[in-house]
């Protein structure tokens, strides 16, 4: 297990931060793991902390949404400091063709399992 690995979940849901939380311990890959409600918190994260190693973002979220997230840290230079996931429920095309519109940002639907971020850790190289 990496203690200097951080990972921070981004979503509205704090039923779904505890979901991904369970699963990300499980893969062993961190135990370092933040969570925040929205992607303007996320965005004060990024901006008065150290960058995590990988976030996963949710589309749908008040105040501030994952889109908006990911273009305010690629506007402030910060989109390139980590990796990114998009984790959402959304089935809309235009969200997954923005989604995909993002250069090395990944895409997970929604209900996370341990086997998709396995899957996912592979496709990094992050080891656990």
């Amino acid at each position: 297990m990496n203690k200097e690995f951080t990972i921070l979940l981004v979503d509205d849901s704090p039923a779904s931060n505890a979901l991904a939380t369970i699963y990300i311990k499980k893969t062993k890959v961190c135990n370092n793991i933040v969570t925040v409600l929205n992607g303007y918190e996320a965005l004060k994260y990024f901006k008065s902390n150290s960058v995590p190693n990988l976030t996963f973002v949710d589309i749908n979220m008040p105040k501030m949404n994952g889109f908006d997230l990911l273009d305010e840290l690629k506007k402030d230079n910060l989109l390139k400091n980590s990796r990114f996931c998009i984790l959402s429920s959304s089935k809309d095309q235009d969200d997954l063709s923005r989604a995909k519109s993002y250069r090395d940002v990944q895409f997970m639907s929604k209900p996370i399992n341990k086997n998709k971020l396995d899957n996912l850790f592979k496709d990094l190289k992050i080891k656990s």
